[in-house]
């Protein structure tokens, strides 16, 4: 327990000042994490004997450097550099599913539909949700707006935790997620909604945004479902690959995947739903 609580610490630490630092530093870092939770991905379901073809779903991975390099806050200014229209996460999806198509057809006795279909998943589930991170941070008080998306994953996850464990009895969807109980997820709805809307008021009120309050909670509100899917999503793939953990890269804490599951439904949301009011 003391090394779980000293490794999340620091974890938690250095996420924020990577955050704070955000341009290179943040991409560069992202980066490398793209590479972690995608093996961490693929070897999941390589345990239920898939074979997803690896060095195929890397080739989403430009997309992350594309964006830090030239700062881009936009998913439809990922241009390819000298073309007039060619987006380039677009090109890549092209590129990704011509070669798996080849491939399902030429190395047909060794891979099938279903690993050019988790090779797919793979490169949206980690590259492409996570490019949003950059996408987010990037924008003008990009820091402040990312934090709307840390502050309700934590309050959500640490307040479904609390009610769970003090007043949790009926399951939730026990197949998936044994421990999470109903309360408990009542109260991950609860705890966005205190802090998410206490930090709105605070960043407000400083002068860093200006967002109306009742953007804060609405917000709220789909920070508590978001953090929840994010999460049983996660645990529904381990759960049919038969693990406790994507990895084991933190100490107590599992991999890379199982640190921001909730990160990778939510900020993307938080990041749309800015777009949606022009911010």
């Amino acid at each position: 327990m003391k090394v779980k609580t000293i490794a999340g610490f620091i974890t938690a630490i250095v996420a924020l000042v990577i955050v704070i630092l955000g341009g290179t530093t943040m991409g560069v870092v992202l980066l490398f994490l793209n590479i972690i939770g995608l093996y961490e991905f693929y070897h999941i379901f390589e345990l239920k004997g898939h074979k997803p073809i690896k060095w195929v779903g890397l080739l989403y991975i430009p997309l992350i450097p594309f964006i830090f390099i030239n700062n881009i806050s936009e998913p439809l200014t990922i241009k390819i550099a000298g073309t007039k229209d060619i987006n380039l996460f677009t090109f890549i999806q092209y590129v990704v599913m011509a070669l798996l198509l080849v491939i399902i057809v030429v190395r047909h006795k060794k891979h099938n539909i279903i690993d050019a279909a988790i090779t797919v998943m793979g490169g949206y589930y980690v590259v492409f949700l996570s490019s949003f991170f950059l996408l987010l941070r990037y924008k003008e008080s990009g820091v402040f707006l990312f934090f709307i998306a840390l502050v309700g994953t934590v309050s959500s996850d640490t307040a479904a935790q609390v009610f769970g464990v003090k007043w949790g009895k009926k399951k939730l969807i026990p197949e998936v997620s044994p421990k999470k109980t109903v309360i408990g997820s009542f109260g991950a709805f609860v705890g966005p909604l205190i802090f998410v809307v206490l930090y709105g008021y605070i960043i407000n009120r400083l002068g860093y945004v200006n967002i109306k309050l009742y953007h804060f909670v609405i917000l709220a509100i789909l920070l508590g479902a978001g953090a929840q899917i994010g999460d049983l999503a996660a645990s529904a793939m381990k759960r049919y690959a038969n693990v406790k953990d994507f990895g084991k890269l933190i100490p107590g804490h599992g991999g890379v995947l199982d640190r921001i599951d909730s990160l990778l439904f939510c900020v993307p949301m938080v990041y749309y739903y800015l777009r949606f009011i022009s911010i």
